[in-house]
């Protein structure tokens, strides 16, 4: 703030020199093209130290100013469906997606395990929850994976312990990407064949990115690196890492747990939507969410906006409208979403206060 004020000060010196042998458009010009540079000076720490979090900001923004100004939303038909709540339903969605969280937590331990980790079950559950809060002050979808990693690495002392965090998100994805493709299979004739044809190169390209994320040759070449720069107490992380990670790779059995738990945690997030759908009085049936939830979770997880406000909201509405879904009953559900996902994950900030 004292930067920005004194380059302020500084600017209404300058407009308050003359320079009578220039012309009137020069001293303008002059003057114009230093105020920009003495602006961007008093910016540029803002836009350094919270570039990321302005730009997600920006995202969110202009998001929602698409839905408001283009997809037709109608302000006075959402309290109205508000106002008419079922609260039976809200009740059940909530309790669906209240059962996700431990079992995300037995998903993770599931993971730990594979690599001789054993951290109560009462414990992961805290730092998944605590992990669950941190998405939701942390601008962008992965805030929470930052803390559950720093929580895992200071609890065991151990960086391949981290990897577990990584391969937990990666898993989930890939389960969405199944479940979507499964489900245009489904309904073939409602989706199409461009449809199925993008969502499946794109779960390629997925699968290609994470065969990469497990060659070892990657590993090697990022340990030479640090060998070379003589950075020898990273070399030592970088080494642990390459065993976590082919700890995992050597046990694909054992993944058949954490797929089945990941299968059964998707689904429950499927049914918060359906019966969120169901308590505003929107009727559809229970295989178009099947369809349709998975790619806008996977959208919903792109880093460019605030824990997935507007960029949520506009894949709702898109995707819903191909099933005649109005684009105001499909930004209500995907509001109560929010505001479901928001109170739950809000306790995790209760129990990290109540830790400390």
């Amino acid at each position: 703030m004292r930067r920005i004020v004194f380059y302020l000060d500084q600017l209404h010196s300058i407009e308050g020199k003359s320079q009578p042998t220039r012309s009137n458009l020069a001293m303008f010009l002059n003057q114009l093209s230093h105020a920009l540079y003495l602006g961007m000076q008093a910016i540029k720490p803002i836009l350094t130290r919270h570039g990321s979090t302005l730009v997600r900001i920006i995202g969110s923004l202009l998001f929602i100013y698409f839905i408001i100004s283009y997809a037709g939303v109608d302000g006075v038909r959402i309290l109205s469906m508000f106002r008419d709540t079922n609260y039976l339903y809200v009740f059940l969605s909530l309790f669906s997606l209240l059962l996700i969280y431990p079992l995300m937590a037995l998903k993770w331990g599931a993971l730990l395990s594979l690599q001789a980790v054993r951290i109560p079950l009462r414990i992961l559950a805290i730092l998944y929850w605590i992990g669950a809060f941190f998405n939701v002050v942390i601008p962008g979808r992965y805030g929470g994976d930052v803390f559950r990693a720093y929580a895992l690495f200071k609890h065991t002392k151990q960086v391949g312990g981290t990897i577990s965090v990584v391969l937990d998100r990666l898993s989930g994805i890939a389960v969405l990407f199944m479940l979507a493709i499964l489900a245009s299979l489904i309904n073939y004739s409602l989706v199409g064949a461009n449809f199925l044809l993008a969502i499946s190169l794109v779960f390629v390209v997925f699968l290609i990115l994470v065969a990469l994320f497990f060659t070892k040759s990657i590993y090697l070449f990022i340990a030479n690196l640090v060998h070379r720069f003589g950075l020898f107490n990273l070399e030592r992380q970088v080494l642990d890492l390459i065993e976590a990670v082919h700890s995992y790779k050597r046990q694909s059995r054992s993944w058949l747990n954490v797929f089945a738990l990941t299968l059964i945690a998707q689904v429950l997030s499927v049914l918060t939507c359906y019966f969120g759908a169901v308590a505003l009085g929107i009727a559809l049936p229970f295989g178009y969410f099947l369809l349709l939830m998975p790619p806008i979770f996977l959208t919903a997880l792109l880093p460019i906006s605030i824990n997935g406000i507007g960029v949520q909201d506009s894949a709702y509405v898109f995707f819903f409208s191909k099933v005649g879904v109005g684009a105001s009953e499909a930004l209500s559900m995907s509001i109560l979403y929010h505001l479901l996902r928001t109170a739950l994950d809000l306790l995790g900030g209760i129990i990290y206060l109540a830790r400390r």
